[in-house]
């Protein structure tokens, strides 16, 4: 920090909406008469919780000459009106009228920015296409849109995130509401601090719309909403976003693949011209997602530099510097976390112009069942005929989620985790490259492509990247999913025809690891991972309707025709 001002604090300032409703902030501010630009956090778990982080700390931000805006949003907690739990057609307004009111207050300059993480940055972005005249620049880290992100997911539900999350706004702010009004029925007191206590009650129920631990009297959003609309943001108009952003996330961040995408977005077709296009940034760590960044993440430890407080407060500043006070100061293009080296690296383009597409092909005969089988990942391409892979994906037995892209409000733990003990389970298949005499630096998106078969109408296939330790540990580097009705695009469903082949593009996110001596490469191919994804019942019928599943035989295909491969970047050596 370059300035060590005195700071105040105005807790609960009234800042009124165009619909007349009260939202309340609280004001970290030089304690002078002088003016200064203004940061903005609109949050809707309790402003007074989110004071602390990683990224823009309020009482270090204001004594370095920002005045910093943190309200709780429509209906949530010190703020009047009512929370509807979906309410991105009044995100977007009440942020462009609280630009326009800090803007206009004796204490702001007039330049104002946009910060938050995860649903926060949904309401910068949400606001940004607003277009506010005085939003000078936005910061979001660790989101991405409903269209973006569904490339997390293979078009499965990311049930474990978003039951929990609907949880955790409801036992946080509504229930204590109810409480106090003596309208908090009996029954919605003790499912909800039942589930709280056990959240594998809610995941695991079926069916899912049926559950009673989120659907009782009192909760202001139904299961049915959940499923039907569940947290999907409108789509981000990069042409409507005219200010420069800078973009944070994680390699374990629940939306990796997403954020990388807004990124490249915002520099092919963003709004305000060439200029604001060549100033966005992005900055990639290995942390999961959170707005404490420590450099334990899941089983690894990547070192002190990854501490986020180290990176990410000095960026801010360095960006809202130049934006919102015109300080020439200048931020890496792309600034990546390289895990295994454990060092920071830049670069003028993702994935770095330097890196070199690569294609590891499937190989087995027939018996690529658990790490024991046959299977193998090698540069030569099959030829000719070869014998297929075949498990069976049970949904009343799915291969529970162990690390990887996950929220930490449910029972399960994000980051890199070993994956030994899934590797003996029948419907996982391993194919595992030989041992590596030279480190590899893998950077950029990872995908397989892979052809298939199942003889139900609808299923799901599932792909892991594992990194082999020479001890036998297989650590993950990244996941993904493909659900096989959105195998032609997310915007259309087309079922199986049982039998048949067909090719699947699965995203396991982009990663920037290092693969060293001694180390091998390893992909899983199986057809869950939950309670991160819902299971898929193999019926075809909509997310959560089903109170029993059917089996679905799966086989794989790696031959001459059919060349299923994993398809990535690295770094030349």
């Amino acid at each position: 920090m370059t300035n060590s001002l005195s700071v105040r604090i105005d807790k609960n300032i009234e800042v009124p909406m165009r619909d007349g409703v009260i939202l309340r902030a609280d004001v970290w501010r030089p304690n002078d008469n002088n003016l200064y630009p203004a940061i903005i956090s609109r949050t809707p778990y309790q402003k007074e919780r989110s004071v602390g982080n990683d990224f823009l700390p309020f009482d270090q931000t204001a004594a370095a000459g920002y005045a910093v805006v943190v309200q709780d949003t429509r209906g949530r907690f010190a703020s009047d009106g009512e929370w509807e739990g979906f309410m991105w057609h009044l995100e977007a307004p009440d942020t462009y009228d609280t630009v326009e009111w800090v803007a206009a207050q004796p204490w702001c300059n007039g330049s104002v920015g946009l910060w938050g993480i995860s649903y926060v940055a949904a309401i910068c972005w949400l606001g940004a296409m607003e277009r506010p005249p005085h939003l000078k620049a936005i910061a979001p880290a660790m989101v991405a849109d409903s269209v973006l992100g569904a490339v997390e997911t293979g078009g499965a539900f990311r049930l474990e995130t978003l039951m929990n999350w609907f949880l955790f706004q409801i036992i946080t702010d509504v229930l204590p509401k109810q409480k106090a009004a003596g309208t908090a029925t009996p029954e919605m007191i003790a499912k909800l601090t039942e589930a709280a206590q056990n959240p594998r009650l809610l995941t695991d129920y079926l069916p899912l719309k049926k559950s009673p631990y989120l659907d009782v009297p009192g909760c202001p959003v139904t299961l049915e909403q959940l499923f039907s609309e569940g947290l999907n943001l409108p789509a981000f108009r990069f042409e409507d976003v005219e200010v420069p952003a800078l973009l944070v996330g994680g390699w374990f961040d629940i939306a990796p693949n997403g954020l990388i995408e807004e990124f490249r977005a915002l520099r092919s077709r963003g709004g305000g011209g060439e200029k604001v296009r060549r100033a966005h940034r992005l900055i990639m760590g290995p942390w999961t997602h959170a707005a404490m960044l420590p450099p334990q993440q899941g089983e690894l430890n990547f070192g002190v530099l990854s501490q986020g407080s180290l990176e990410l407060q000095s960026a801010h500043l360095t960006f809202f510097d130049r934006h919102l006070k015109g300080v020439e100061a200048s931020l890496p293009l792309v600034r990546y976390f390289m895990m295994g080296v454990n060092e920071w690296r830049n670069a003028e383009d993702w994935p770095p112009t330097e890196a070199v597409r690569r294609e590891w092909y499937l190989h087995s005969s027939g018996h690529a069942n658990t790490s024991a089988g046959d299977g193998t990942l090698t540069t030569n391409a099959p030829k000719g005929d070869g014998r297929p892979d075949h498990y069976r994906y049970d949904p009343a037995n799915p291969v529970r989620t162990h690390g990887g892209t996950t929220l930490y409000l449910g029972e399960s733990v994000a980051g890199p985790f070993n994956q030994q003990h899934l590797e003996t389970r029948q419907d996982v298949l391993c194919y595992s490259s030989e041992a590596f005499d030279k480190p590899v630096d893998i950077v950029g998106p990872v995908v397989l492509r892979l052809y298939a078969a199942s003889t139900a109408e609808d299923t799901d296939f599932v792909a892991k990247l594992v990194d082999v330790f020479p001890d036998g540990r297989s650590m993950l580097v990244c996941d993904g999913c493909r659900r096989a009705r959105f195998r032609y695009g997310f915007d259309k469903e087309v079922f199986l025809k049982p039998g048949t082949v067909e090719e699947y593009e699965i995203n396991l996110a982009h990663t920037a690891w290092r693969v060293k001596p001694g180390h091998r490469l390893r992909v899983h191919v199986t057809s869950s991972n939950f309670p991160h994804l819902d299971r898929n019942m193999n019926t075809g019928n909509a997310i959560g309707d089903d109170a029993e599943g059917i089996i679905a035989e799966q086989t794989i295909f790696h031959d001459g025709p059919h060349p299923s491969r994993l398809e990535l970047y690295v770094l030349p050596s």
